[in-house]
């Protein structure tokens, strides 16, 4: 599996960002595993809340491991008047 320490201890350094600390950890591992929220949230003085918030904000951020294949849809009145 992972080790969220060796994980939070490579990416997370004083004066990062949450947003950033989580991105780095999602490219190195393809998403953000469950048992890192704790250790990411002490080791940045935050409480889990606060993690899970941003994660559950955030669409990019990923839970689980993604599938081999993503299809996106854009719905957006932008992207319907490009046809």
């Amino acid at each position: 599996m992972f080790d969220a320490d060796r994980l939070i201890a490579r990416h997370c350094c004083e004066g990062r960002s949450l947003l950033a600390v989580l991105h780095a950890i999602q490219d190195e591992a393809g998403f953000i595993p469950p048992e890192v929220v704790t250790p990411l949230a002490r080791a940045m003085n935050l409480s889990r809340a606060e993690v899970h918030g941003v994660l559950t904000y955030y669409h990019h951020f990923r839970t689980s491991a993604p599938p081999r294949v993503g299809v996106a849809l854009c719905r957006a009145e932008s992207c319907r008047s490009m046809g």
